[in-house]
């Protein structure tokens, strides 16, 4: 029988669960453009559309075999495997939607370019709900005119349905425009209402936080009270929520959008523009684990600052104050972690003996005191731990030194750690040098022509590239493969990072074996027309290596969960 999207298994099954574990339990969808959301009633419990069978079978296909996945089973496969079967219309759009919580209630709208040829080439005769092969399983049918069939595997359901047509309208007032560009342009999107589930969403958000604040005490509270206006902002003005995914041979880019109230605080916040455009030219161009750039001049991100700011306690930490000033005093920045080698970690060098940031600021002189008031506010901090005692030093001195003709601060971050000398201690005293260096973690602080560069390691040749880069540009935003993975991604960003899996990996390349190149993880968080969404581009070469490594660590069936459990010799493919 058909599983439809109550099943867990396969792709379109994973995304619901994906979608129920966010909070965007599906509810009534909204789409400019297939046809077939016209059928789909208004109160509909879910649903998951293809935009045009043929294209997103091709695009899957050609993505699947770039990374060597063997099968998605589940519902897409299924339909999918019927794209080029008798009087199936190719060229048009298909649908699943729920119609309640139960078992079996679900439905399926396939596109037909002649209802009775498609039923009797499957085994029915063309008249009332009747039972068919579809896709290799037994399914119940029923026409419902506009070129559609209907397929369940509850005839009870099928009866009972009626279709009414002339939905499409109230499911695009639903969506904002960002929301409809995204879905327009994806081979499978999800619709969901993320205001059906506010309720559930404040319970557990109160649950976690009367847990965290039990175990975590005034620190927690006061973490808390920062974030607190934001979700209940979130909690009562978010509307519709979208899921993208658009498949290719050079990968899968996934959207996540969440559309607010017209007129409330947020919709206020993301319907301005952001832009982290040329940040990462600030930085050098090298082989890096982790780059990252942010936008903190929109009012919309000023405007969440300053919330929090507002809504910490009286009496706040000097800590905490010095964070906010630092963050204050400059309107984005960028950061990349150069790939470090095993040696240079065993060393005693550090995991960021090759990372250098840059922020972006009208007042180099107030960032750095924020730094430096930040740092002193550290100083001499202990935190306990499993028996053990973390006791934090810090330093900073201004003017420290002259490089290359640049007057730098510098500045310094050392960690003790005291108690009983057993293995736990020394595992923890090794990874902490592995990661901090042998001396702690430190560097330079230098004045560019807009703003501060930043090395996270005593390295004077960094810093001279550090520099070059803050004043001239030209630096890893520039860099062609980068940018190819930017490409794919949403503009009117107010963060983008970029995961070098390859570099990160290959520090362990004597325990893994040798690593191919892969380009990178694209991750973006963006806005624009009353929306907020967080965008993902992932290659098939990364896909593969997962695949290599769960295989090698014999976990795979643990971490892909229901329909990802691969036998070696399976290599028969999907099924379409």
């Amino acid at each position: 029988m058909l599983s439809t999207t109550r099943s867990t298994d396969g792709l379109v099954g994973r995304l619901g669960c994906m979608v129920a574990a966010c909070g965007l339990a599906i509810s009534a969808p909204a789409m400019a453009g297939p046809d077939v959301l016209d059928l789909v009633p208004e109160n509909a419990a879910g649903v998951v559309a293809i935009n045009n069978l043929g294209a997103a079978k091709a695009d899957v296909l050609a993505f699947m075999e770039a990374s060597t996945i063997p099968t998605l089973g589940g519902d897409l496969e299924l339909i999918l495997s019927e794209v080029e079967g008798e009087a199936v219309r190719g060229d048009a759009s298909a649908a699943f939607f729920l119609l309640g919580d139960g078992p079996g209630e679900s439905i399926m709208l396939i596109p037909v370019t002649d209802y009775e040829a498609f039923v009797t080439s499957r085994g029915g005769v063309g008249a009332g709900v009747e039972e068919i092969e579809f896709g290799g399983q037994d399914a119940f049918v029923k026409s419902v005119g506009n070129g559609y069939a209907a397929m369940s595997d509850a005839d009870n359901v099928l009866e009972g349905w009626q279709p009414a047509g002339g939905n499409l309208d109230t499911h695009v007032a639903s969506m904002g425009s960002r929301s409809l560009d995204a879905s327009e342009s994806a081979d499978v999107f999800v619709i969901g209402s993320i205001a059906a589930l506010a309720g559930d969403w404040k319970e557990a958000y109160e649950g976690m936080k009367g847990m965290a604040m039990m175990f975590g005490g005034p620190e927690a509270a006061q973490g808390f009270a920062g974030v607190d206006p934001l979700v209940t902002s979130f909690l009562n003005d978010a509307q519709t929520g979208v899921i993208t995914l658009d498949f290719a041979g050079d990968g899968v880019t996934a959207r996540l959008l969440s559309k607010f109230k017209e007129g409330s605080m947020l919709s206020g916040l993301f319907a301005g523009q952001s832009s982290t455009e040329g940040l990462l030219d600030r930085v050098p161009d090298m082989p890096f684990g982790i780059a990252a750039a942010y936008d903190s001049s929109s009012p919309g991100v000023q405007s969440i600052l300053g919330m929090i700011q507002a809504s910490l306690p009286e009496g706040q930490d000097a800590q905490t104050q010095a964070m906010m000033a630092l963050l204050t005093s400059s309107s984005g920045g960028s950061f990349v972690m150069g790939a470090p080698s095993m040696q240079e970690m065993t060393i005693g060098a550090g995991a960021f003996v090759r990372s250098a940031a840059y922020y972006r600021s009208d007042d180099p002189a107030a960032f750095k005191q924020g730094m430096a008031q930040g740092l002193k506010a550290a100083d001499g901090q202990v935190t306990e731990q499993e028996g053990m005692s973390f006791t934090t030093s810090t330093t900073y001195r201004p003017e420290a030194r002259t490089i290359e003709g640049v007057t730098v601060d510098e500045w310094g971050v050392t960690t003790n750690i005291a108690g009983e000398a057993n293995e736990q201690a020394m595992q923890a005293q090794m990874a902490m040098t592995m990661v901090m260096g042998s001396n702690g973690l430190g560097g330079y602080l230098a004045s560019s022509d807009n703003g501060v560069v930043m090395t996270m390691s005593r390295n004077s040749q960094m810093l001279t590239q550090a520099l070059e880069s803050a004043n001239n540009g030209g630096g890893l935003g520039t860099n062609a493969e980068l940018s190819a993975i930017s490409g794919k991604l949403p503009d009117n960003r107010a963060f983008e990072m970029y995961i070098g899996v390859d570099r990160l990996l290959g520090v362990g390349a004597a325990f893994l074996g040798e690593i191919p190149p892969m380009p990178p993880i694209g991750i973006v968080a963006a806005s624009g027309g009353n929306t907020a969404e967080i965008a993902l581009h992932i290659s098939p070469a990364v896909i593969a290596q997962g695949m290599e490594l769960g295989t090698m660590f014999g976990a795979m069936g643990g971490m892909g969960g229901p329909g990802m459990d691969f036998e070696d010799e399976d290599e028969g493919g999907p099924a379409f």
